[in-house]
């Protein structure tokens, strides 16, 4: 098996089936909530996943503020997540999505750029087989354009959280909050990290992957705040300049300033690779808000 994640958090509710799940020092059995040593397995992943450096997550979790961030993409060899027409449906096959849904399981939350729930309205639901929960979802959405027919916004019992710019329309803020979502106000045009994260650390969201798109990837790497990268890696070539790429620009001239990633073996997953990764740098040398996508 191979380990996801091994931290100290709070564990709630039933243990997700189809996960093996190793606990010390605490009793689920009596149905208590408490500080447990966590270790997730995920047996289509054995021997491909580094060693999860858990002092590392504690203390970004204890002294931060700040939740454990985990981007994914599913790209083709040029990097790109989609065509320049918008199609990305499937630029992977079966196995690679299964783990996919799978990362979904393993973490509090999923978050995603407006544009992306405007172009695929994805459920960023876990549907693999069983009673699997799935998690919360997050948008960053600086004008409060999340349509309210969304799958986004669908009464499934999961959280939905909307973080809005300064410049977002009351009346479409309250519209959102009459849906079910939770909608946290940045005081800048733009959701910043540093200010959204810390207040979803605070709602129990402590580990979030997110989806995309290019420019949110980019915008957590520029800041630092990137801990953990999933590429899932299909072996289509798009080869166009203007489709969109998994990471949005950095600004960068000097190699000496590009992030740096451990990365782990690579592993086949069907037709497709999974390279994985953790991000060994402290951000760039300037930062920028996080960009819609």
């Amino acid at each position: 098996m191979a380990t996801l994640f091994q931290f100290i958090k709070p564990w709630r509710g039933p243990i997700p089936l189809g996960f093996a799940l190793r606990v010390r020092d605490a009793s689920l059995s009596a149905g208590r909530e408490a500080f447990v040593w966590v270790r997730w397995e995920v047996k289509e992943l054995e021997g491909s996943i580094l060693e999860f450096d858990s002092g590392r997550a504690q203390a970004k979790l204890a002294g931060s503020g700040q939740p454990w961030i985990t981007l994914k993409a599913a790209v083709t060899l040029d990097g790109k997540i989609a065509t320049a027409a918008g199609e990305s449906k499937w630029i992977t096959g079966e196995a690679a999505r299964r783990v996919g849904h799978e990362l979904r399981a393993l973490h509090d939350a999923v978050l995603v750029g407006i544009n992306t729930v405007l172009a695929d309205d994805p459920r960023l639901t876990v549907r693999l087989a069983g009673k699997i929960p799935s998690p919360a979802r997050i948008v960053l959405d600086s004008r409060g354009r999340l349509p309210e027919d969304s799958k986004f916004l669908a009464h499934d019992g999961c959280r939905k959280f909307v973080i809005v710019g300064r410049r977002a329309p009351l009346d479409r803020i309250e519209r959102l909050r009459n849906a079910g979502a939770t909608v946290f106000p940045c005081d800048t045009d733009l959701p910043m990290p540093e200010q959204f994260f810390p207040w979803l650390k605070d709602q129990g969201l402590e580990t979030i992957l997110v989806e995309g798109g290019g420019s949110v990837h980019g915008g957590l790497i520029a800041a630092g705040l990137a801990d953990e990268l999933f590429l899932f890696i299909s072996g289509r070539v798009i080869g166009d300049p203007t489709a969109p790429g998994w990471c949005g620009e950095l600004g960068l001239n000097r190699l000496s300033d590009t992030p740096r990633i451990s990365l782990s073996p690579p592993r086949s997953l069907g037709q497709d690779i999974l390279i994985h990764g953790l991000f060994q740098n402290d951000g760039l040398p300037s930062t920028d808000p996080v960009v819609e996508d």
